[in-house]
């Protein structure tokens, strides 16, 4: 039709597959539908968000159950993100630390991955790839947390060295999850702020 109009193709059309219940189509006559303001109203909009784009190839179809909904908030938004972020804040809330906006060289070259990953998979429109590279980061910073123990620490610049790093891979976490998860983006970064010649860090 647009070609017999005389008007110009568009260069790219983003539309997705059919969303499954189980593995079966969703239909009126089985009854299977799912609600989505349901589903936002008990795993709020940030985690469906999440479900969707990080279960839902692009132009492929995808299925939902309720056991993958909760699988997906549990392991990675709950005990993944919520508890790196949570873990993270309460130790650098206790910490005077000196602004920085480079963390160390191990730290930036995982940063600086992410971004980079991030920006090529959503050029290709894939989703759940970008998504992945950000939990790789993640897993990342959760390890370093574990392996160095941060909270027995006793020397000072060491920790708060330490704690400087990985509020800034939190803080360039949350900045990548902004078209994601929004309203976790924004919570995550209010949290972190700059006062003066200090970061700080306020669970």
């Amino acid at each position: 039709m647009l070609m017999s109009a005389g008007f110009p193709l568009p260069g790219q059309i983003i539309a997705n597959g059919f969303l499954t219940v189980g593995g079966v189509k969703m239909s009126k006559s089985l009854g299977n539908g799912v609600d989505p303001l349901d589903l936002a109203a008990r795993y709020g909009t940030d985690a469906l968000r999440y479900f969707l784009l990080r279960e839902v190839p692009y132009g492929e179809d995808g299925d939902y159950s309720e056991i993958k909904m909760k699988d997906r908030y549990n392991a990675d938004l709950a005990n993944g993100l919520g508890n790196f972020a949570a873990r993270v804040l309460t130790l650098a809330e206790k910490e005077e630390m000196s602004d920085s906006t480079i963390p160390d060289k191990e730290f930036s070259a995982v940063i600086s991955k992410m971004n980079r990953e991030i920006h090529a998979k959503l050029s290709a429109v894939r989703f759940p790839d970008a998504l992945m590279e950000i939990w790789s980061a993640l897993s990342f910073g959760d390890h370093f947390v574990n392996e160095k123990k941060i909270w027995e620490m006793k020397n000072d610049a060491a920790r708060r060295e330490a704690l400087t790093n990985l509020v800034l891979l939190l803080e360039a976490v949350a900045t990548a999850l902004l078209p994601f998860m929004p309203a976790a983006s924004r919570k995550i970064t209010s949290a972190i702020t700059r006062e003066g010649d200090k970061l700080v860090a306020k669970k």
